[in-house]
């Protein structure tokens, strides 16, 4: 009976299915894990997709807002433009000139000060510092006493706070209002 197969015992079948099903399990558990592991950086990835397109959205709104402020900014200088072209020689410019650091500005007005008088096509150039209106109301009240100053040729500068200084024999004299210019040069009239 050598050539005859032996029967399978009901103990070796249920080891075999056993065997099967562990195999099967380990099989779908490792496929398992890989989609787990995979479905995570799918996530992962939309999370960060979404991320960008939400910030590229926000820079071309940006960009959009920049584009009018833009449009507006060149239509407002044309028409400044326009204006200048229409003014004749001797109208006077204005122009507000912004700087990016106070060193900045206080530079260039040292050096206005000290190249006085500076001429653009034979035409004088001053520069001012932009005060508030309260202190620009308080300088413009020392008019009269500096044309009185000019004609006596007296030099003299405004300074901030509404105060004048005045060089006269060469000493500077510092005034807080205009009715102490005028008691000085009713002295210098003495």
């Amino acid at each position: 009976m050598a050539g005859e197969q032996e029967k399978p015992t009901l103990k070796s079948v249920m080891k075999a299915i056993r065997d099967s099903h562990n195999e099967l399990s380990a099989k779908i558990d490792r496929n398992q894990t890989d989609l787990q592991q995979s479905l995570a950086k799918i996530e992962q990835a939309q999370t960060t997709l979404f991320e960008q397109v939400q910030e590229m959205e926000t820079r071309v709104g940006a960009n959009e807002d920049n584009m009018v402020d833009a449009v507006t900014r060149i239509t407002t200088m044309e028409n400044e433009i326009k204006l200048l072209k229409t003014r004749g020689p001797d109208k006077t410019h204005h122009t507000v000139a912004k700087f990016l650091n106070y060193r900045q500005r206080e530079m260039v007005l040292r050096l206005a000060r000290e190249k006085h008088p500076l001429l653009l096509d034979d035409n004088r150039i001053s520069f001012y510092p932009d005060y508030s209106a309260e202190t620009q109301r308080n300088m413009l009240a020392y008019n009269e006493v500096k044309k009185k100053l000019r004609d006596k040729n007296i030099e003299y500068a405004s300074r901030y706070s509404a105060k004048l200084r005045v060089h006269h024999e060469g000493a500077f004299k510092l005034f807080s209002s205009p009715a102490e210019v005028e008691n000085f040069l009713r002295t210098l009239e003495d």
